[in-house]
């Protein structure tokens, strides 16, 4: 049975939802673990391609898009069709809806802004876990 987190950002700005994604991943990366991002749609996933690349100049972390390539060793993949990457242990929920797949995760995390369509959203995922059997763990609040 997974651990739910939701983390709640105290901004509106989306570009701070993003950064916070990134620094997340690298913390978690770093504690050994492998991560599946799951994002809306294709762009969404070009775009952290794109940010973990770029998004601090002291780090570096290892990741690529999924499903292709489909041989890869890098411990952070970034998804956005309804498949889950099997060996990762930490999912990350972008998209609007609660993936079928999460219950193969060890960790999920979500993290919502205070954009109110992010907000409402988030709501309704954390009543479709917990209409799922789950109980997600009191929010993180960031920021403020």
């Amino acid at each position: 049975m997974p651990r739910i987190n939701f983390y709640l950002l105290r901004t509106t700005h989306r570009q701070q939802r993003e950064g916070f994604v990134c620094r997340l991943v690298d913390k978690i990366w770093l504690q050994g673990h492998k991560i599946y991002i799951h994002t809306q749609h294709q762009a969404q996933a070009m775009m952290l391609d794109k940010l973990l690349w770029t998004f601090q100049d002291s780090s570096f972390i290892p990741h690529d898009l999924y499903p292709e390539p489909n041989i890869s060793l890098a411990p952070v993949r970034i998804g956005f069709q309804n498949e889950y990457w099997k060996e990762a242990d930490v999912l990350i929920n972008l998209n609007d809806n609660v993936p079928g797949f999460f219950a193969q995760a060890d960790r999920v995390l979500e993290v919502l802004n205070e954009e109110a369509q992010v907000k409402a959203l988030g709501r309704e995922r954390y009543r479709a876990y917990r209409e799922a059997g789950f109980t997600p763990e009191k929010p993180i609040e960031i920021g403020r």
